[in-house]
């Protein structure tokens, strides 16, 4: 009995994680639709006379992550897609935070550590 209850918990485990992952590559699509959606004002072609007002609806709960991404896909378009699909929301968030003025230019390599 006890084998099943840990085969139960490593499988729910496992797809939690697995979902976990799905969320954090899905970030940058996300933020793209949702920042087309409101530079093109389509939100008012489903009836809300605010981008606010469709994002609380689109996204429910996620709304405050919404638009962490959003404003990442905005500010970090110089990286490429790939690269950015490859780290998660809050990197991406705090990444956009920095001025761009401290950020390398497109095509720079970062300096070896070692």
């Amino acid at each position: 009995m006890g084998s099943e209850r840990k085969e139960r918990a490593n499988e729910l485990d496992r797809r939690v994680r697995k979902l976990v992952r799905g969320i954090d590559t899905t970030w940058l699509r996300v933020g793209r639709l949702c920042l087309e959606c409101r530079n093109e004002r389509l939100y008012e072609e489903l009836g809300f006379r605010k981008f606010d007002d469709w994002m609380s609806e689109a996204v429910a709960l996620s709304r405050s992550r919404a638009y962490v991404a959003l404003r990442a896909a905005r500010d970090l378009v110089p990286i490429r897609d790939a690269d950015l699909a490859r780290i998660t929301v809050q990197n991406a968030d705090l990444l956009s935070r920095v001025p761009k003025s401290k950020q390398a230019s497109p095509g720079a390599s970062c300096p070896n550590p070692e």
